[in-house]
């Protein structure tokens, strides 16, 4: 090996033990490295979101309100309750109320992220124009659903004036009952009969 390649060698070798000398174990590399308490407070706090968390409360307030509802308007009527009509629109009526209500959760929650940026200086006038309009859809998700909820409680109560059920109870009560006989028994044949034609008639609209 020539002489010249020998030192070009040599100082290629000086050069790397001074690198490894310059970024040895001993170096405090904290002096290199960001303070995040120090230098950017608050920086990395991200709060997660949980969608399901919300589905699942909208679903169980859904579902806890059509079963109070109906227990209001049929509850002395179980037939009614049992029919495979009634299970499904029951079942049907929470899903659509805890829709709604998820809706208006996730519109809430997304009125406060955009009050947030302009607190934070976003004072463009596109976004108090987003702003606006968002607080205007919550109105109308709010009568939107005031109104599905009479909508769905006059549905059952119209139900039970269609079905007779205060009829049949009301002469079962006056009705002389036996040793051991339990009160508010309505007869099941009746009470069938006048389920199918509610059902028949509700086809027709």
């Amino acid at each position: 090996m020539s002489s010249k390649n020998q030192q070009k060698k040599q100082e290629l070798d000086d050069e790397f033990d001074k690198i490894k000398q310059q970024h040895s174990a001993t170096a405090d590399m904290k002096q290199y490295m960001v303070d995040s308490e120090e230098d950017m407070p608050g920086f990395g706090e991200v709060e997660l979101y949980d969608y399901q968390k919300d589905i699942d409360s909208s679903k169980k307030i859904g579902e806890d309100l059509l079963k109070d509802l109906v227990d209001l308007y049929l509850g002395d009527a179980k037939q009614v309750i049992e029919h495979p009509y009634i299970k499904t629109r029951m079942k049907e009526d929470a899903e659509f109320y805890a829709q709604m209500k998820t809706v208006q959760k996730l519109s809430e929650k997304l009125l406060l992220q955009e009050m947030r940026q302009i607190d934070s200086g976003d004072n463009s006038p596109r976004m108090y124009e987003i702003t606006t309009r968002q607080i205007g859809e919550i109105r109308e998700n709010i009568k939107d659903g005031r109104k599905a909820k009479l909508e769905i409680e006059n549905m059952y109560k119209e139900m039970r004036k269609d079905l007779g059920l205060d009829e049949i109870v009301s002469n079962e009560a006056e009705t002389p009952k036996e040793d051991g006989e339990s009160d508010n028994i309505i007869d099941s044949k009746n009470l069938n009969d006048k389920i199918d034609s509610y059902l028949k008639s509700k086809k027709k609209e």
